[in-house]
């Protein structure tokens, strides 16, 4: 699992909600092993990506090879600030 809490303008927040499906498409083109993905507002300019790996070396290999996409680049353009980003193991999840 992999959690990526970061900022943006909040002037733009229409933006990152509205390219979200299309980044997390782009993602999955180009690294294999993405099983889901949920993007959330907490509040102005305020977002967390919940994202679910089918590995952790796959999650790896996507943060290593995102800025090598330009697209991926241009729509992730307005985050100003990577607040933190975590990775773990998933113990339980809920089915379906």
């Amino acid at each position: 699992m992999e959690l990526a809490r970061f900022e943006v303008d909040p002037r733009t927040d229409g933006d990152t909600a509205r390219y979200s499906e299309r980044v997390f498409a782009v993602v999955r083109e180009h690294f294999p092993g993405l099983l889901s993905a949920s993007r959330v507002h907490l509040g102005p300019g305020q977002w967390v990506d919940v994202v679910l790996w089918r590995s952790r070396a796959e999650a790896d290999a996507a943060a290593a090879g995102f800025g090598a996409v330009p697209e991926l680049v241009d729509l992730t353009r307005g985050i100003t600030r990577i607040v933190e980003m975590l990775h773990g193991d998933v113990v339980y999840r809920t089915p379906g």
